[in-house]
């Protein structure tokens, strides 16, 4: 059984021509929660108009959609100003 990367999953999924995410209506929420209570989990929905990345009890996950996310804003900023030229 290969390794799951959940970090490519995530690099594609943000890839892909969906008009939610190419138009920018997204959210990512951390929640701390009793870490003894629950087990970590990252759950999806569409909420108001936007896909809402809710990730509960693991700041890693957290850290690691938020760099994703940032990392494709840069991306999207740059292929603007190069356009531009």
């Amino acid at each position: 059984m290969k390794n799951f990367d959940i970090r490519k999953s995530f690099e594609i999924f943000l890839r892909e021509p969906i008009s939610v995410l190419t138009e920018g209506l997204f959210q990512l929420v951390n929640i701390e929660n009793n870490i003894f209570s629950q087990k970590p989990y990252v759950n999806v929905d569409f909420v108001n108009k936007k896909t809402q990345i809710t990730v509960v009890n693991s700041e890693k996950m957290y850290n690691l959609f938020q760099k994703v996310l940032f990392k494709q804003k840069l991306k999207e900023q740059q292929e603007k100003v190069l356009s531009k030229n």
